[in-house]
């Protein structure tokens, strides 16, 4: 996590690379407000920053965040060249080295009724990039049957760990199971890519197509890279669904996240039911953060005339 620190300038250097030091793997999310208090997320939990470093509950003594200091920390993170990163503004973050995600908020440029850029920029959310290597070793042989890596649906509440448990399958499905991915990252979250290339381990059989709509990406890797397995995450648009079911027919695994807490509540969503009724994904992964995120709940199996089972 050291290369988040190149992100900032001082003073606010110097608290983010002490809490590093201190808290690890448990630093979430930095949160740079002009004219606020500099905050934190460990483990959940949001703290105040002092000028030191140290943490607090209340705002009084903390380290107040200048205009100024939004204005450096944004040319710094995009090496002094906003216009570079056009495309990602418009939607509202840039993915930095190290797959870190700066979401921002400021004044929005609006033309024909869309966001086409936000100027002046004066919030910053940095959310920070952990990938949890093996966490998905568990689940992967409840997910084959006969070998073969079954399609699969992995639902979660927000912050349950379903990307997280995905971005680890992908990387067992390439290096374990030695399989073709192509992965449609359309968030930039999967991968982290930075100019193109994935700064998380997404397994050397892995393609990606960064930034590009789930629906069309991956028609398009169907068509130009012979993926085995085609990976998205946060499936739930009309359109995706109509290309989940096209993809079926082409002798192609899936592997896909939802939104969800159980599968009565998402096969009440338009468009689930007709994957969940027929049995789309033949593995069914119900996760949450019971025990921090990826903890899973309940796994299930699709059985012809009988519907899905606990495995």
């Amino acid at each position: 996590m050291t290369d988040i620190v190149r992100l900032f300038c001082l003073p606010i250097a110097e608290a983010v690379s002490h809490l590093e030091r201190v808290y690890g793997d448990e630093l979430q999310e930095i949160r740079i407000r002009a004219g606020s208090a500099l905050s934190v997320s460990l483990s959940g939990k949001n703290w105040f920053v002092t000028p030191e470093g140290g943490l607090q509950e209340e705002t009084t003594g903390a380290l107040r965040v200048t205009w100024e200091m939004v204005q450096s920390c944004v040319e710094f993170m995009s090496s002094s060249s906003l216009y570079a990163f056009e495309n990602e503004i418009q939607s509202g973050y840039i993915t930095v080295e190290g797959g870190h995600r700066i979401g921002m908020v400021g004044k929005a440029i609006v033309k024909n009724g869309s966001i086409c850029g936000i100027n002046p920029i004066t919030g910053l959310n940095v959310r920070i990039a952990h990938q949890i290597r093996g966490c998905a070793g568990e689940l992967l042989p409840r997910l084959l049957q006969g070998g073969r890596l079954q399609h699969t649906l992995l639902l979660s509440p927000p912050g349950g760990g379903k990307t997280t448990m995905l971005r680890d399958l992908i990387r067992l499905a390439a290096d374990k199971l030695h399989l073709t991915v192509s992965v449609v990252d359309e968030r930039s979250e999967l991968g982290g890519c930075y100019r193109g290339i994935p700064q998380c381990d997404i397994g050397q059989r892995t393609d990606v197509l960064d930034g590009c709509p789930k629906a069309e990406g991956m028609m398009l890797l169907l068509r130009a890279m012979n993926p085995q397995v085609i990976a998205v995450d946060e499936l739930g648009r009309a359109e995706e669904i109509a290309a989940v079911e096209e993809i079926l027919h082409a002798g192609v695994t899936l592997l896909c996240t939802a939104h969800g807490s159980d599968l009565g509540e998402v096969s009440r969503r338009p468009g689930f039911n007709r994957l969940l009724d027929s049995g789309v994904f033949q593995r069914v992964v119900i996760l949450n953060a019971a025990k921090g995120p990826g903890t899973i709940s309940a796994v299930y199996r699709w059985e012809e005339g009988q519907g899905y089972e606990l495995v």
